[in-house]
């Protein structure tokens, strides 16, 4: 009898027995080769012809064949495959392969970063929303007074109760002597004070009493850029800060421009505009505070200025302060709090040979008191110097606690042997 020849899975190599089907590793279908399931070889029809009618062997066991029959005399009579006898032959069960196995369910983590992707997206449309109400906020505010609004002190001039003709109004008149000051520049003066109830003309004012200060604005070339609901407050007698409830305009004017504006502030009638104090300015800032008397003395808020004529040599130049001032504001910034403004004008002749070269901000200091500060960026001196030049003109700007007098300083140039120079003045 010939042997059968060794068999290998078509798909994975794994070694077979002859007549399996199936791969026992990956389950793929195997061809048998030259022996048909459907087909008798002559061995089988002489086996077969050897048996009577009614000699029919009985089916074989349903079992999976995994090895060749025993040929050991005590095993038991294992029959050949059911192929052999032209019958069907069950279903081998087999190992579940590997690449058959499920994946492991990862609709968990798609599932996570959907969610936060979601939480994400409601987030920033809460923020979106937060930022359309605040800005609605801002504009109903400042709606003309045919759009009744509801204050955060009483009732608004549109509620039901809100008066139709203007309540009596009391005025203080204000003169320009004491009622002009700077702040960041720009030029303000009271006009006038009023109280009443209320005003027809704000859409927010309260209904509870209200005190307004009509003011006059002036804005040189660069002024500075704010909000009355951030630099503006009252002070009552009772030491009650109260901030603005409503502005004609809420901003500083643009560069160059001149207009009348009114603030409106909360504040009961029985409190007399005589006794209140308006401040302009942060706490961070050098404030001014003008009481509503309609006599107050304004003069440490104003600017100062002193003529000078005073002369160094420094680097072959002649230095000549022609006059110096003091001010609590400059190029659109308020002094910090506890500071001043001091501004140096000069004049600059070069009688040498040398071309003078050099950024103010390297050489020149001004010295108040035990505070030496450099130049602002704001300072209009000339980087240059020709030689043979003169009447250059040009303001050092420095910022320093207010003093009874103060020294310009020319620092030392080491590099060329040039020896320190200064020039003392008072404002």
């Amino acid at each position: 009898m010939s042997q059968t020849p060794a068999r290998n899975c078509t798909m994975c190599g794994t070694p077979l027995p002859p007549e399996q089907r199936f791969c026992s590793n990956c389950g793929t279908l195997q061809e048998i080769g030259p022996v048909k399931p459907t087909a008798l070889n002559s061995g089988a029809s002489n086996f077969y012809q050897g048996e009577t009618a009614n000699s029919v062997p009985p089916p074989p066991p349903v079992q999976s064949y995994t090895s060749y029959p025993s040929s050991s005399p005590s095993a038991p009579q294992q029959f050949p495959p059911a192929a052999n006898y032209g019958m069907p032959q069950a279903q081998q069960v087999q190992p579940v392969p590997n690449y058959a196995m499920p994946v492991k369910d990862s609709s968990k983590g798609v599932l996570g970063q959907l969610g936060c992707g979601v939480i994400i997206v409601i987030l920033l449309i809460m923020v979106a929303c937060g930022g359309i109400s605040y800005f609605a906020y801002t504009a109903l505010r400042h709606l003309p007074s045919t759009v009744g609004t509801t204050s955060n002190t009483g009732s608004s001039s549109g509620g039901n109760n809100a008066p139709t003709t203007q309540p009596p109004i009391t005025t203080i008149p204000f003169d320009a002597a004491h009622g002009t000051v700077t702040y960041a520049s720009l030029k303000m003066t009271i006009v006038d004070v009023k109280q009443s109830t209320t005003f027809l003309d704000d859409s927010f004012a309260s209904t509870n009493g209200v005190l307004r200060l009509d003011i006059k604005e002036e804005a040189p070339s660069k002024v500075g850029i704010f909000a009355y609901s951030q630099v503006a407050r009252l002070i009552l007698p009772d030491k009650t800060t109260v901030q603005p409830l409503n502005e004609q305009n809420s901003t500083a004017p643009t560069g160059g421009t001149a207009r009348n504006n009114w603030l409106d502030f909360a504040v009961p009638t029985s409190v007399k505009a005589a006794q209140v104090t308006f401040v302009l300015g942060t706490d961070a800032e050098q404030q001014i505070q003008i009481p509503l008397t309609g006599k107050a003395d304004l003069s440490q808020f104003q600017d100062k200025a002193a003529p000078q004529n005073k002369q160094t040599l420094y680097h072959g130049l002649k230095w000549t302060i022609t006059s110096a001032a003091t001010s609590l504001s400059s190029s659109g910034q308020q002094a910090q709090k506890g500071m001043v403004y001091v501004l140096v004008t000069m004049s600059v002749d070069n009688p040498s040979s040398n071309y003078f070269t050099q950024y103010y901000g390297d050489y020149m200091r001004l010295k108040s008191g035990g505070t030496t500060s450099e130049p602002s960026t704001d300072t209009t001196v000339p980087l240059s110097f020709d030689a043979g030049s003169s009447g250059k003109t040009g303001v050092a700007i420095f910022q320093v606690p207010p003093g009874a007098s103060y020294t310009f300083i020319l620092l030392a140039d080491t590099a060329n042997n040039v020896s320190q120079a200064s020039i003392d003045f008072q404002v």
